[in-house]
């Protein structure tokens, strides 16, 4: 194997990226495609993550590159159609012209797609980077495969990648005809798969189904579903009838099965699928029929068992609304939380009793599904997929008391499967555990907000000059200029330990859903009316929480039961239940059920310097040792990326906060 080859990885479908990895190197850089589109969860094919990344491993490498290989990842079977839907105007003449070649290639459609898109990703390369893939043959990874080994690389060199057998789980709506895996690895390039679920038995999809279904969108707001059912967690009676009646809706019984991992058959599509149970087992003969428009969808639909999915759409689409009523609106969930607005008498069951069942429903699926596989004493487990973005359903599978160490991928979703796919090839190519110690992934590997951290052009081919520029023209505004970072740092410091709202901008982009304090919004979690002022400044709901920011050394006076968690904990994959006392004195940091998901920040780490100074300072100054940090994004927008982002996305909130934190920089409201 060339010890220099490196690879693109491409994730397909929702919420679209690219990663690139070398060997040795480890990956060089991975970013959304939304990230640089702005339009959230997009499903456009990533060229421009593609080109940001080859820009970026340029930069850290300090030379031209080759692209060795192309490598993707897809939840199904890809397609021309699907190619040239999601292709931007500007490029789908060049790619028609390769489908074109590619029918004297192949009469298999799959290949054809293959051949003209590696042609094409080629051609676009070389124009775009000045670059060339060496060999411009897209080879796939099968979808939960690349699941998992997004991982990975995010966990090797500190934690137990080092043991021979681990386990691994991935949970999704599906993908290649499966919607969850659990697989024993002995050694990183050796796995069995002990047990799989079948897409129709999926928990994520019916979870995906109710967040629609309550009127948020789906792939986008299960999030807000998680925080509604906190709610409810107090009074929870009423909320486990939910729970009941939607088993017995789906599938005819009042309690889950017992969880089976031996495997079974099915036939779709003339493609054979072996699965397992969890214990959950839909009765299709419960699930209502298609609609005229959906049976056409499927007859152009690459997805393997799309009719059942849409099947199953109906059925839990009409459980919830025939329980909500016809007066519901998503919009009046914080009115009748504060009992500001009468229940409608229509509605047999609120918003936050439904959340909370399904809530309920996908964890107990997954714990009976773990329950029945006889993990070995002092197992860890490596979890990815979009289910885990569930932190509430990680901390159960922590709290389980099955595992030394649970490790969330921290881009578990769909975009984490260009990470994956990437890796699981040069682990392919390699076949030595190893030699993989030098090959870790770091927790910020987008692209960087300015290039070098100076006045040099960012990847928007724009200037931080040109945002100062504007800076200057705005009125009531203090532009400084802190070439050292600890004078910024005190400033910051300053502004928070006086209750002020901070952005703060820094280095190279988190990959996945979270600001990992790169991209973040800081403010007091001690300001009791703290969730309403953030949510009057960032348009957002009381019902979702807001999450903290502390030191790892501070973990003890404040969670319990945080050490099977902690590496997930430096990438708020987790929550965790406060301590005595906490919820009072951090109330902005703490949900109403007394959990927070909160980040760890290590004083050593490299990435995580300057956070660790500000909480460290910030305690200095007021004693307290959480800061609230959420994302710094305009609502419903993707999180913040590079310079004029940042600085576009303040003007149009307003100028929300005291102040905007780009490298040095620091914009400050009079």
């Amino acid at each position: 194997m060339n010890k220099e080859k490196i690879y693109i990885g491409i994730s397909l479908g929702f919420n679209s990226s690219a990663a690139i990895f070398k060997a040795g190197s480890g990956v060089l850089c991975a970013v959304s495609q939304e990230r640089l589109n702005r339009q959230k969860n997009t499903k456009q094919l990533p060229l421009d993550a593609i080109k940001a990344c080859i820009i970026e491993a340029e930069n850290k490498l300090g030379h031209p590159i080759v692209v060795d290989e192309l490598v993707y990842s897809h939840y199904e079977g890809l397609s021309e159609a699907y190619l040239l839907k999601n292709i931007p105007d500007l490029w789908r003449p060049q790619l028609e012209q390769y489908f074109k070649k590619a029918k004297n290639v192949s009469t298999d459609p799959l290949v054809q797609a293959e051949y003209a898109f590696a042609q094409f990703l080629n051609l676009y390369i070389r124009m775009q980077t000045n670059t060339r893939v060496l060999n411009p043959v897209l080879k796939r990874v099968e979808h939960h495969t690349a699941h998992v080994f997004s991982a990975f690389p995010v966990y090797w060199n500190e934690y137990p990648c080092t043991v021979k057998r681990f386990y691994t789980m991935t949970a999704d709506g599906f993908g290649d005809g499966y919607s969850g895996r659990i697989s024993l690895f002995q050694g990183i390039d050796e796995s069995y798969p002990i047990s799989q679920i079948r897409v129709i038995d999926s928990p994520a999809l019916i979870y995906q189904f109710f967040t629609g279904a309550l009127q948020f969108k789906e792939h986008q707001h299960e999030g807000k579903v998680t925080g509604l059912a906190a709610h409810c967690e107090k009074n929870p009676k009423k909320a486990m009838e939910v729970y009941h009646d939607l088993l017995k809706t789906l599938t005819g019984k009042d309690e889950l099965g017992e969880a089976i991992n031996v495997y079974k058959t099915e036939t779709l599509n003339g493609k054979t699928f072996n699965y397992s149970t969890s214990g959950f087992w839909v009765d299709e003969n419960l699930l209502l029929p298609l609609t005229d428009e959906q049976k056409e969808m499927v007859k152009t639909s690459t997805i393997i068992d799309f009719e059942r999915f849409l099947r199953l759409k109906n059925t839990v689409y009409k459980f919830v609304q025939d329980r909500l009523g016809n007066n519901y609106n998503k919009d009046d969930i914080l009115d009748m939380l504060n009992h500001n607005k009468e229940i409608p008498s229509d509605m047999k069951y609120t918003p936050w009793e439904l959340a909370y069942a399904v809530q309920v429903f996908a964890e107990k699926v997954i714990l009976n599904w773990l329950s029945a596989t006889d993990f070995e004493d002092g197992s860890v487990l490596y979890t990815a997929g979009g289910l885990v973005a569930n932190v509430k359903l990680n901390q159960r599978i922590k709290d389980t008391g099955k595992f030394d160490a649970v490790f969330v991928s921290p881009p578990m979703g769909d975009e984490g499967t260009a990470i994956g796919c990437a890796f699981y090839r040069y682990i392919e190519d390699l076949k030595a555990t190893d030699s993989v110690q030098d090959s870790v992934a770091l927790k910020y590997v987008g692209p960087n907000i300015i290039i070098n951290g100076g006045t040099n052009i960012d990847h928007t081919g724009y200037l931080i000059d040109h945002v100062v520029d504007d800076a200057i023209k705005e009125k009531d505004l203090e532009v400084r200029y802190c070439p050292d970072k600890h004078e910024l740092i005190d400033i910051v410091t300053d502004l928070l330990a006086d209750n002020k709202i901070v952005h703060w901008c820094q280095g190279n982009e988190e990959f996945g859903p979270r600001a990992l304090m790169n991209h973040s919004t800081l403010y007091t979690a001690q300001d009791p009316n703290g969730t309403h002022t953030l949510n009057q400044a960032m348009g957002r709901s009381e019902y979702m929480p807001y999450c903290p920011v502390c030191k790892n050394t501070s973990a003890d006076e404040l969670f319990n039961n945080w050490k099977v968690g902690e590496a997930s904990c430096r990438f708020m994959a987790m929550t965790m239940d406060c301590k005595k006392g906490v919820k009072e004195k951090y109330r902005g940091g703490v949900h109403v059920d007394n959990t927070a998901r909160a980040q760890f920040i290590y004083e050593n780490d490299e990435f995580t310097k300057d956070a660790w100074e500000i909480l460290d300072k910030y305690e200095r100054k007021t004693g307290n040792k959480m800061l609230i940090n959420t994302s710094f994004n305009i609502h419903n927008s993707p999180t913040c990326n590079l310079a004029d982002d940042c600085w576009d996305s303040w003007i149009k909130s307003g100028r929300v906060g005291a102040a905007l934190v780009i490298g040095n920089y620091i914009f400050i409201n009079k």
